[in-house]
């Protein structure tokens, strides 16, 4: 609930500040989705892990969510902390910032682009631990700003959604599919 003194009052009495909700979402990345600035510093200060194991979905470090919508101040809290450095793999991280990054996705204050990714790019190099040999990172840090601003684009293009939809609708097999097992991860076809 954003309350830093309730969240030291638990720690001290043995809670565990690390621990997963229905969500397999820990409590910093709470902090962060809700731009508590002062939860999150808080729960650095406390050990706060940037990383966890989930079996729900690919979020498992704080990087990856930063990338997608973590605002300019979030990363410069973390940044500016003592946590271990977390495990990231640079084409997911770049990934998530130049496809999924959108004024629709950030929560909190809007900074211009470039200052976003400089912010970005200190986070990384502050808390980031790079993983594997990446042929194409600096190419696609190059990129970053043209991509977001062709995916922001393409987003808001109904002719092209149009058009997709419309191939949708010619593909056989959707014509058996079951609507009542759809969801947001996959389509069920019937044989």
């Amino acid at each position: 609930m954003g309350n830093c003194a309730g969240i030291r009052a638990l720690a001290k009495f043995g809670a565990d500040i690390n621990v997963l909700d229905f969500n397999e979402i820990p409590p910093i990345l709470r902090a962060v989705f809700n731009c508590n600035y002062e939860v999150i510093r808080t729960l650095c200060e406390l050990g706060a892990r940037l990383s966890w194991t989930t079996t729900l979905h690919n979020v498992n470090n704080v990087l990856k969510e930063m990338a997608i919508k973590g605002t300019v101040e979030a990363m410069r809290i973390l940044a500016a902390s003592d946590s271990p450095p977390v495990d990231y793999h640079p084409e997911e991280i770049w990934f998530g910032f130049t496809a999924y990054r959108g004024r629709r996705h950030i929560y909190g204050r809007r900074f211009p682009i470039e200052e976003e990714l400089a912010a970005f790019k200190d986070l990384l190099r502050k808390e980031g631990n790079k993983l594997g040999i990446a042929a194409e990172t600096s190419a696609l840090r190059d990129e970053t700003l043209q991509g977001i601003a062709d995916n922001d684009q393409d987003m808001n293009d109904e002719e092209k959604t149009d058009h997709f939809v419309d191939a949708l609708e010619n593909l056989p097999c959707l014509s058996r599919m079951e609507t009542g097992e759809l969801s947001a991860n996959c389509i069920s076809v019937s044989p």
